[in-house]
């Protein structure tokens, strides 16, 4: 992980985009786009440059990572991904920040990942996510683009990450039913796919066994947004292209580290997990199904039990900047880091004010991950 020469407060307090000003929204947009032009030679033993961003997708896609989808390490692992790929943001305001145009000042660039509140885009009056594309700040043209992408190519053409721009994907993708291919990011906004209700994700918190809970996490709240957007973000080898990506996955881990606090499970030392307990079960795979297993020789069922090591390889190698031997158990990830204990990586933040613990009934009230310093 790139060390940033600004030491920025903790915990970090990760906050939804639109409790962001329009500002700070503008910041983390050009930062991301800047991970895209900053290169450097970031596979161990490659002298090739390669773009940031382009890194963390490759580790997301790789067959040794991308294999842990559909199992119990989905949760810990994203949430490794996640603080890596915030840290790095970090690095690049403060290291490229000064010469950016306008200059990104040392006070701005200290942020924390934002999430994109998505189950704010409900609307109960009809019973459909009809706000989803119509009320959120996520969709402003100047920044992530707007919910209209051109007819048939389904190119974004507006926002940073428009048709024609230097930010392009680093393989073709094509769209659904046809030939169409090209670098360029693209979006279906499908509505079909949103098929879960917000009152049947209301009520899973309330079923505080991990094996239970996981299963709708997974296969539900994640799944339906990637499945909505589409294109690249609707297959794991491409998903990370796009920048919502990152925001989907903030919030698949706000609903996560809420679901832990509204059971109460966060009480639990990481030292007292095990592989069959209600916070943590070693599940391969989620659901029916042939188990996940390393695509690599001996090719072994894939472990996922708690003190398993989850991989962090970009393509077949390793990154220059997260080493072997610092990549972290699924144990490790159970905390969210507290002071003096920061846990893996210097891990600690949390998420910030959040209205919709008001909206959910938890066995536990008492806020410690979630709607923090609310």
């Amino acid at each position: 992980m790139a060390n940033s020469p600004i030491s920025c407060p903790l915990p970090r307090i990760r906050l939804a985009f639109s409790q962001l000003t329009y500002e700070q929204r503008k910041i983390y947009v050009r930062v991301v786009y800047q991970m895209k032009l900053h290169k450097d030679k970031y596979l161990v033993g490659s002298q090739s440059s390669f773009a940031l961003y382009d890194i963390f997708q490759q580790i997301h896609s790789s067959s040794r990572n991308s294999m842990l989808h559909g199992t119990s390490a989905f949760p810990p692992q994203h949430k490794a991904l996640l603080w890596l790929y915030e840290s790095d943001q970090l690095y690049i305001a403060a290291v490229d920040g000064p010469n950016m145009d306008p200059p990104i000042t040392a006070e701005q660039s200290c942020f924390a990942q934002p999430y994109w509140k998505w189950d704010d885009g409900w609307c109960s009056a009809d019973n459909s996510w009809s706000y989803m594309l119509k009320t959120d700040v996520f969709w402003d043209s100047d920044l992530f683009g707007d919910t209209t992408p051109a007819p048939s190519s389904y190119k974004i053409t507006n926002g940073y990450f428009r048709s024609g721009q230097t930010w392009k994907m680093y393989q073709n993708i094509c769209a659904p039913g046809n030939t169409y291919c090209d670098n360029e990011l693209k979006r279906l906004f499908n509505p079909s796919a949103l098929t879960i209700s917000k009152n049947s994700i209301k009520s899973y918190f309330n079923y505080c066994n991990y094996s239970t809970f996981l299963g709708f996490l997974h296969g539900g709240m994640h799944g339906m947004i990637h499945n909505f957007i589409a294109f690249a973000m609707q297959n794991t080898a491409t998903a990370a292209m796009d920048p919502l990506f990152w925001m989907h996955h903030a919030n698949i881990d706000r609903f996560y580290h809420m679901w832990i606090d509204c059971c109460g499970h966060e009480t639990v030392p990481a030292s007292e997990l095990t592989n069959n307990c209600p916070q943590y079960a070693a599940i391969n795979p989620i659901g029916s199904g042939i188990p996940k297993k390393d695509p690599y020789p001996p090719q072994n069922a894939w472990s996922v039990d708690i003190d398993s090591i989850l991989n962090l390889y970009a393509s077949s190698t390793s990154v220059t900047f997260i080493p072997q031997s610092q990549w972290p158990t699924i144990r490790d990830m159970w905390s969210m880091g507290e002071i003096g204990q920061n846990g893996w990586c210097g891990l600690y933040y949390r998420y910030g004010p959040d209205s919709f613990v008001d909206e959910i009934s938890c066995p536990d009230t008492n806020w410690r991950l979630v709607n923090y310093n609310a």
